[in-house]
């Protein structure tokens, strides 16, 4: 089963609007639009401390704590649509971009996020992955003792 994401129909990734994108940590049974700010915006409040934007909030009376958080350089977030629900397994699954974003709210039931939540561990491994991968350039100096340690 292929997955494709369909950059030439009438909604192109140039044509996306930004949006605001929020992690929640819950399962909504429900796909469609949601008026977002008349249930959800209206009760954040700011509760800046020690230098770091944090955000608090309540949803369905269960207290919220957030962060905003900022994708790693050179990576943009999408938020992809089906309009074609898959018959099948086999099936190729066809998205279309809706929205983009750079940076999104994540938010933790009853706790502060912190840079050991799964999701921002999953951010830093872009930036550790790269550094990983990066081409190596040696200088003449460090080329010939790396020569003499292998023992030619």
């Amino acid at each position: 089963m292929a997955t494709t994401i369909d950059v030439n129909s009438t909604l192109s990734l140039s044509d996306t609007s930004k949006g605001n994108c929020r992690y929640i940590p819950c399962r909504i049974h429900f796909d469609g639009k949601a008026k977002v700010s008349d249930f959800f915006q209206k009760t954040i409040c700011d509760e800046s401390s020690n230098g770091n934007k944090e955000l608090a909030a309540t949803f369905r009376g269960r207290p919220l704590n957030g962060v905003e958080v900022n994708l790693p350089s050179g990576f943009t977030g999408l938020v992809l649509k089906e309009h074609h629900k898959r018959t099948t397994e086999d099936e190729e699954r066809k998205l279309i971009a809706t929205h983009s974003f750079d940076k999104f709210t994540h938010w933790n039931l009853d706790k502060q996020p912190t840079s050991d939540d799964l999701i921002q561990r999953a951010l830093q491994w872009v930036d550790i992955s790269s550094a990983l991968h990066k081409p190596v350039k040696m200088d003449s100096d460090q080329s010939s003792s790396q020569t003499s340690m292998k023992g030619h």
